[in-house]
């Protein structure tokens, strides 16, 4: 079936959360424990990460495509026996292969960050970068 340049994409919700971290915050962690000599497990994670449906709406803002989304309230499992368009199929295929990040809370110990802010600035800088690069 061939799709139309204004065709609505359904996308399913998610739900839990999506720990997502910026790289220089893990980074810092990183050199901090070389450095220290530190021994045993450490975890560097977000300590307050944001939802998995927030992160996908922002992300779909940003990269200016939300009027092109429209979420439908099934989980990807159901998702995948909807009448899927083409895209749709394309996107299914994507999305599976992250189903454990996006399908239920994730608890981590106590991460060694304290605060990382993931916030619709942030998400569109990060997706600004990635234009200026030609990865999107």
């Amino acid at each position: 079936m061939k799709e139309s340049l204004d065709h609505v994409v359904r996308f399913p919700r998610f739900v839990g959360q999506t720990n997502i971290l910026p790289v220089n915050l893990a980074a810092d962690e990183i050199v901090r424990l070389v450095e220290s000599n530190a021994r045993g497990i450490h975890f560097i994670t977000n300590p307050s990460p944001p939802s998995s449906e927030w992160l996908a709406l922002t992300n779909f803002e940003c990269l200016g495509v939300h009027r092109r989304i429209a979420f439908v309230d099934c989980s990807l499992s159901e998702y995948e026996g909807l009448d899927l368009s083409d895209s749709e199929r394309r996107l299914y295929d994507y999305l599976r292969q992250f189903v454990p990040y996006w399908t239920g809370p994730h608890v981590f110990p106590d991460s060694r960050v304290r605060s990382a802010c993931i916030d619709t600035g942030y998400i569109g800088e990060v997706i600004d970068h990635a234009r200026s690069k030609d990865w999107i």
